[in-house]
Order: C-alpha cells, then structure tokens, then sequence
C-alpha cells in the first residue's frame, strides 16, 4: 500500500469555541472530538470525508488560529493514550502534527460555528 501524500492545502475547516482548549489539546498533538467514537462521531467524520494525510485548519470564533496534518483515525483518547481529556465531554480525538499558528486570518465560512469541507 502507499502512502497517502500530504495536500499542500486545507481541505477542511474545524471550529472550536475555545481557544485554550484548543491550543492545549493542539501542543499534546492531538485534536479532541466532541462526541466519544459513536456512531455520530463517525457519521461526523464520514461526511467530511476526513483521511489521514489530509491538512485541516482550525477555527475559533470566525478565525484562523492553526493548521494541520491529520496523523490517524479517530479514537478514544483515555485507553488509547491514557491521557485525560482536557474537557470530559470531548474524549475522542485524532492525533495532528505540523502545526503552524496564525492569528489574522479570516475563515470566510457559513455558519461560523460549524466544521466543513473547503
């Protein structure tokens, strides 16, 4: 099998209504998922069409704050890495590297509030 190469851009927007948080989950190399692996979660990340490989930027409050690379498929974050999660009701998560802030950038996305594909 090969691997899956790296798109040079995002291919899809993820907000978060907490900056902290966030940047918290973000400098542990992960990015925390509100529902725990359900099948919403799932569903969630179906209907984006989410890979491993692919770049994301992540969003709070309409802007750009980071970007990047999506290094696995969802899981839970407690057995699998036995870490506690930064917020209880958030306990899946995929791991992300290459992580570059930003700050000014605008995410010109309708609604704000939801993730979706660019």
């Amino acid at each position: 099998m090969t691997e899956r190469t790296v798109s040079m851009r995002p291919v899809v927007c993820w907000h978060h209504g907490d900056e902290k948080r966030l940047r918290q989950c973000l400098d542990l190399k992960y990015c925390d998922l509100y529902h725990p692996l359900d099948k919403r979660c799932l569903q969630w990340w179906n209907k984006l069409r989410l890979k491993i490989g692919d770049m994301v930027r992540f969003c709070v409050k309409g802007r750009i704050v980071a970007l990047g690379i999506i290094k696995s498929e969802p899981y839970d974050l407690a057995s699998k890495k036995q870490i506690k999660p930064v917020d209880s009701k958030w306990s899946g998560a995929v791991d992300i590297e290459e992580i570059p802030w930003h700050g000014k950038e605008s995410c010109d996305s309708t609604p704000r509030w939801g993730s979706h594909r660019l």
